[in-house]
């Protein structure tokens, strides 16, 4: 008889190659940039703006596909009630936000 087949799991990837640990290294980095030297931190602030912004427009997109494939897969129409007022209030308070 043969033994089963196991799975065996990759080696893990470098502590570095972790998203999370990049993004504390640039908040470590923009921190020492701004101490060290203020003026490149302010000239930075363009872009720093643009990733605001880039985010903020990537943030409405997501929760509606997000609902969206919640809602295609629900079966309950008591669920599917629920998370639509949840979504309709989220998207009427952001409406009432923008304008």
């Amino acid at each position: 008889m043969e033994a089963p087949i196991q799975a065996t799991a990759g080696p893990r990837p470098a502590w570095w190659k972790h998203l999370y640990v990049q993004v504390l290294i640039a908040i470590a980095l923009g921190i020492a940039l701004g101490a060290i030297q203020p003026d490149w931190g302010g000239a930075m602030k363009p872009l720093a703006d643009a990733f605001i912004k880039a985010i903020k427009m990537v943030i409405a997109p997501v929760i509606f596909l997000t609902l969206t494939s919640g809602i295609a897969h629900m079966r309950a129409l008591a669920e599917l009630a629920r998370v639509v007022l949840k979504a309709f209030a989220y998207f009427r308070s952001r409406a009432a936000r923008c304008a």
